[in-house]
């Protein structure tokens, strides 16, 4: 790995340029299974070979974890956890994808890129993920619909965003909910 390709030890919010346009070097994807991915309220996914419904349940498909996002039992709504994926394209580039296991039809604002996406770019993914045309974000933006104006420090630890491929990115969160904090506890 180049200096530009390493992770960063400083993780301070707001994240610097650099930062935001770093990008992993990939090695290979590891294979998920393909059946949360296809909702019978939605099309096909164009990234997931054509099966009969009853086979879904055995395809595997390759696929890189972008991040993660777990929700605390201790506030309103209880335990969950949204996943970020990028599944590549065999034509090139990658598509993206959320795993939602609330089932609330979670879905990127962005469902395809050329490139691996950069750590903005997996940023700007979870603060705009949505659902039927409504953008309102997980992680970050999940703590901000929260917000009801009685003092954000009773929502620290609400979300712990995280992800292997993107290793500084849980901490720049943790960084990001301190100075969201500190604006009015």
């Amino acid at each position: 790995m180049t200096d530009d390709q390493e992770p960063f030890e400083d993780v301070t919010w707001p994240p610097t340029e650099r930062q935001l346009g770093w990008r992993p070097t990939l090695g290979p994807p590891e294979a998920v299974e393909a059946y949360p991915f296809v909702r019978r309220d939605r099309p096909w996914p164009s990234w997931i070979p054509r099966v009969d419904p009853d086979d879904l349940e055995d395809l595997e498909v390759p696929a890189y974890a972008l991040a993660w996002v777990d929700w605390s039992a201790d506030f309103v709504g209880g335990s969950g956890a949204q996943h970020l994926w990028a599944f590549p394209l065999p034509e090139g580039g990658f598509a993206v994808a959320i795993t939602d296991f609330d089932d609330l039809g979670l879905e990127p604002h962005i469902a395809r890129f050329d490139e691996i996406p950069t750590l903005g770019e997996v940023i700007d993914l979870l603060d705009n993920a949505g659902a039927d045309g409504e953008w309102w974000g997980i992680g970050h933006g999940h703590r901000v619909r929260n917000d009801l104006g009685d003092g954000r420090s009773s929502l620290r630890g609400m979300a712990s965003v995280g992800s292997e491929l993107y290793p500084m990115l849980g901490p720049l969160d943790r960084a990001r909910e301190a100075a969201w904090i500190a604006e009015q506890p």
